[in-house]
């Protein structure tokens, strides 16, 4: 019924907005009226812990940079949104037609891409880079715009401005490692409970009342298993020690489920 994830492989960032996506799409559905709401807040009171625990600082030197290159990435996809809804009134055929096709690509990740969450956006922009650059299609249309520099100016303010979120990650999750790894150990468990209880309402009840929200479910663990599937194929993984070094703490409990995010 449910998709299966390696927790254990989500980075603690990773983790936390993945906790507290799974709250929202929970909360989205009534867990009161599809009679899950005991395990549904038994679940959402242990992950306030962790957000209280791993929320950014707004003193640190560090957020106030990673903000800074937030907002210029941000600047970035939002001109070339501009830039490419304005080709699609363009009079050449070719480009009206390179733009359209660049345009359905980014709608298809929803309006507001640069309201994301720190973590979503830089998963979005990610896919969106790698499929410009590497899927003909998209490839063929960057290059009738010409927009292949700006693209490149994105891909490199995206992975800078992830590696400072990496290394604020690193500051907050040393002084606070063991305690995010007894909670994530917790989150796992009663996430269990939780979709454990999704299940079993589906037995006794049938599924059409909880076709969507299981259905979203798995949409936000296809996420994720594209995210760890990816990571396999870079040098993301070799990227930083002392962050490997926390992941290899985490729980093995379980490498089933898992949840994310948005369009």
């Amino acid at each position: 019924m449910f998709t299966n994830i390696k927790l254990r492989h989500l980075r603690n960032h990773e983790f936390y907005t993945f906790s507290y996506n799974l709250c929202k799409v929970v909360e989205d559905h009534d867990p009161v009226k599809l009679q899950i709401e005991a395990p549904y807040q038994q679940f959402k009171q242990t992950q306030t812990v962790l957000s209280a625990i791993y929320k950014p600082e707004k003193g640190s030197e560090i957020t106030a940079l990673l903000q800074k290159k937030d907002e210029k990435r941000d600047n970035s996809i939002t001109g070339i949104t501009h830039y490419v809804t304005a080709f699609t009134y363009h009079y050449d055929e070719e480009k009206r037609s390179a733009a359209n096709t660049l345009k359905h690509h980014l709608d298809s990740y929803g309006s507001g891409i640069a309201r994301l969450n720190y973590s979503a956006e830089t998963g979005v922009l990610t896919d969106i880079i790698e499929k410009w650059k590497h899927t003909e299609k998209y490839v063929n249309a960057v290059n009738v715009l010409g927009i292949q520099n700006w693209i490149d100016v994105l891909e490199n303010e995206n992975i800078d401005f992830d590696n400072t979120f990496l290394s604020r990650v690193k500051e907050s999750s040393e002084a606070s490692e063991l305690k995010v790894k007894e909670i994530r150990d917790e989150l796992v468990v009663k996430q269990q409970t939780l979709l454990d209880h999704i299940s079993a309402f589906v037995t006794i009840k049938g599924k059409d009342d909880y076709e969507a929200l299981i259905k979203m479910i798995n949409k936000l663990f296809d996420h994720y298993n594209k995210l760890l599937s990816s990571r396999k194929h870079t040098s993301d993984d070799n990227e930083n020690t002392d962050t490997e070094n926390i992941n290899n703490q985490e729980s093995n409990v379980i490498e089933d489920i898992k949840i994310e995010n948005l369009n």
